[in-house]
């Protein structure tokens, strides 16, 4: 029965169809200040459309030195998977087997716990910083600060309560009883990530032939702003906010020209 169930869940055919119309431009406002501007219209036939843009800013402060900044918003739209998975599997839990059902988040099932129609992701970014070039150096230092706003993630475990049977059943839930946990993808947190890219090379004669040293730094940090308590729990909090290594670095020496 369980298969039966299963291959009557799984068969269909899903598909989406997308249009776009990217178009961006830059203009010396005078002979040291650079400004761009870019927009992207996209319409797609699961979500409806979205209108993105980008604004850029680079100054010439002297020869040498150079301030750059950009501002944008963005999106990222969930995949035909996301929306149509269907799947199951089976854990121990305390010693229980577990049957998790993973389903599209507009199914029965995932709607009668919270599944909501998926929304693209959307993003508000900002950055700031200069170039510095002279002579054998070169350097480059930037910070940036993104918000996204649902980010799209799978979903907690919930588990499908017997009191819920009839219930699930009158919403169209075939064999509810053979279930024990449902998941699927949802529009689950927001996060705001901020950090500071600086990378830097220098060139000079070492050892009878030319050497260059470059060194490559970032710091990024994580802040989870809002999750639904009742889709994500708080290890998956700590994964995203702490997973990722805070400092990260790398230097490097080539060289070319040794006898």
């Amino acid at each position: 029965m369980v298969l039966k169930v299963l291959a009557h869940e799984s068969a269909g055919k899903n598909s989406r169809h997308n249009i776009g119309i990217y178009t961006d431009m830059e203009a010396y406002l005078t002979n040291d200040f650079l400004v761009g501007v870019a927009l992207r219209y996209e319409d797609f036939s699961t979500f409806g459309d979205t209108l993105n843009y980008k604004l850029t800013a680079q100054y010439m402060a002297t020869d040498a030195l150079s301030f750059r900044a950009s501002h944008s918003t963005g999106f990222r739209a969930p995949t035909v998977g996301q929306e149509n998975v269907v799947n199951t599997q089976t854990s121990i839990v305390d010693g229980d087997l577990i049957q998790t059902f993973i389903a599209p988040p507009t199914n029965p099932l995932s709607a009668f716990y919270g599944g909501k129609t998926l929304e693209p992701e959307e993003s508000v970014s900002y950055a700031a910083g200069f170039v510095y070039e002279y002579e054998n150096l070169f350097l480059t230092v930037d910070y940036y600060n993104i918000e996204v706003t649902g980010r799209i993630a799978q979903s907690s475990q919930i588990a499908v309560e017997e009191s819920d049977y009839d219930a699930l059943r009158a919403a169209g839930v075939e064999f509810p009883e053979l279930i024990s946990a449902v998941t699927y993808y949802t529009n689950d947190f927001d996060t705001t990530t901020q950090g500071i890219d600086i990378v830097g090379s220098y060139s000079m004669d070492l050892f009878s032939g030319d050497a260059k040293f470059s060194l490559a730094y970032g710091w990024t940090d994580t802040n989870v702003d809002k999750y639904d308590e009742a889709t994500t729990d708080a290890g998956k909090v700590r994964r995203l906010e702490d997973g990722i290594p805070a400092h990260r670095a790398t230097l490097t020496w080539a060289k070319a020209g040794m006898i």
